[in-house]
C-alpha cells in the first residue's frame, strides 16, 4: 500500500503497486486491519482495469477501512477468511493499545506529574490522506517540551464532521483540517459552541501557527535593572502617611511605578512599591539624580537614615520554543 484516503462517494481508496499475481474487481482481499470484495479496480490516471498484473499502480476502492501506508494486500478465495484474519488483527491492535495505556511505572508516573504541568493545545485533526495524516501526527507530537506540547485527541481522514466539533467542544480544543472542509452540520455546530476550525493547504503553516501559539503560552524570562537610587536623609512623622522617607537621588531615576528595594548596610531588606513621591508637596513620576524628594513605602515603616532605596524596572523577554526545550533537558 503507497497511501489511503477517505473519499465522499467513493469511500475508502487505496493506492497499491501489485507485486505478485493478479489483481481483479470482485477479489476478496484483507489489508492490515481492513477488508473487503474491490469493488473498483482503477490505474492511477482513473482507468478502469479488468485486471492488474505485476508493477501496476492501482486505485482499488472496496476495503472497510482505511490500511497503513506499507501494509500487505493480500487477495484470498474464501471472504469470510479475510474478515476472519482482519478481525484477528483488530483485536491483537486493542490489546496492545489496552497494555500501553495499563503499564504503569514509577518513572511513568513521575512523567504524568510533569505532563500535569505541561499546558497544552489540544488538536482534533483531520486530512484528505492517511499519509499525510501520520506526517502530520508525528511534526505534531514532536513540538513538545516540558512546559508547553500540542497533543492530538482525535485524527482521521476525511472531511471535519459534527462528532469532530462536540468532542473539540468537550476538549476544549482546535480543529485542523489539511485538504478537507467541514461538513455544513459541522460548521453549524462550531459556529454555536464557539469551536474553532483552522483549515490548511500546506503543511508548513499548520507547523508554524503551532509554534507560535506555543510559543505565546511559554512564560517569559524575567530580570531586573537597577533604574536609580535614592539615600534616605531624613524621617518625617505624619498622622496621615506615616513614616515619609526624606531623600536625595545619589544615581539615575526613581519613578513612581516602578518596583523598588530597599537596602541597609547592602542588604535587601524590603522589596514592594511606592505608595506616594513627592518633591515639593507635589505629586512627581520621576526623581533625577541630584534632586530631594519625599517617599512613602507601601505597607512598610521601618526605614531608618542612611537607608537607600532603588528603583527597579522588570523586563519580560518572550521565549522560543528551543530555549524552553534546552531547559527541559
Amino acid at each position: 500500500v503507497l497511501d489511503s484516503r477517505a473519499s465522499t462517494g467513493q469511500g475508502n481508496v487505496i493506492t497499491a503497486l501489485i507485486q505478485d499475481g493478479t489483481l481483479r474487481p470482485g477479489d476478496s482481499v484483507v489489508c492490515g486491519p481492513a477488508h473487503g470484495k474491490i469493488r473498483t479496480l482503477r490505474s492511477t490516471s482513473g482507468i478502469n482495469l479488468k485486471s492488474a498484473p505485476p508493477a501496476t499502480p492501482v486505485e482499488i476502492t472496496g476495503l472497510n477501512d482505511l490500511p497503513e501506508a506499507g501494509d500487505r494486500l493480500y487477495a484470498l478465495d474464501d471472504a469470510t477468511k479475510a474478515r476472519q484474519i482482519a478481525e484477528e488483527r483488530q483485536e491483537a491492535k486493542a490489546k496492545t493499545d489496552r497494555a500501553e495505556r495499563q503499564k504503569v511505572t514509577l518513572e511513568g508516573l513521575f512523567d504524568k506529574i510533569d505532563e500535569a504541568k505541561t499546558r497544552e493545545i489540544k488538536v482534533v485533526l483531520k486530512t484528505d490522506v492517511k499519509g499525510t495524516l501520520e506526517v502530520l501526527k508525528g511534526e505534531l507530537a514532536a513540538m513538545r517540551t516540558r512546559e508547553v506540547a500540542v497533543r492530538v485527541i482525535r485524527s482521521g481522514v476525511g472531511e471535519i464532521s459534527e462528532s469532530d466539533i462536540l468532542l473539540a467542544d468537550a476538549s476544549k480544543a482546535i480543529v485542523i483540517g489539511f485538504h478537507v472542509s467541514a461538513a455544513d452540520r459541522a460548521r453549524s455546530e462550531a459556529d454555536s459552541k464557539g469551536v474553532e476550525i483552522r483549515t490548511y493547504s500546506v503543511i508548513y503553516e499548520i507547523i508554524d501557527d503551532m509554534r507560535k501559539a506555543l510559543e505565546g503560552m511559554l512564560a517569559p524570562d524575567v530580570s531586573e535593572e537597577v533604574q536609580g537610587k535614592v539615600e534616605i536623609q531624613a524621617i518625617f512623622k505624619s498622622t496621615k502617611l506615616g513614616n515619609i522617607a526624606g531623600c536625595i537621588g545619589r544615581q539615575g531615576i526613581v519613578t513612581r511605578d516602578d518596583k523598588i528595594r530597599l537596602l541597609r548596610d547592602g542588604e535587601v531588606l524590603h522589596e514592594g512599591r511606592l505608595a506616594s513621591l513627592r518633591r515639593d508637596k507635589d505629586d512627581a513620576k520621576e526623581i533625577r539624580e541630584g534632586f530631594e524628594c519625599g517617599i512613602v513605602i507601601q505597607g512598610f515603616k521601618d526605614i531608618q537614615v542612611g537607608d537607600f532605596i532603588e528603583s527597579i524596572k522588570v523586563i519580560k523577554t518572550t521565549r522560543t520554543l528551543e530555549e524552553s526545550e534546552a531547559r527541559s533537558e
